[in-house]
């Protein structure tokens, strides 16, 4: 699943829209509920040395 379709899923289920609250890493997307604004999902790009993996490319 790409961030496209996750995003869209996301709309059908829940239909909230994603929140890109930091101007620093503007494709950081934070998803809320819509009752309290609590964060139930955030997506953001890393490097993947981040995550143990090899290769510099950001996933």
């Amino acid at each position: 699943m790409n961030k496209q379709e996750f995003s869209d899923y996301i709309a059908d289920v829940y239909g909230v829209t994603p929140d890109y609250p930091w101007e620093s890493n503007p494709t950081f997307a934070v998803y809320r509920h819509k009752n309290n604004q609590k964060w139930f999902a955030l997506v953001m790009d890393i490097p993947k040395e981040k995550l143990g993996l090899r290769g510099d490319e950001r996933i």
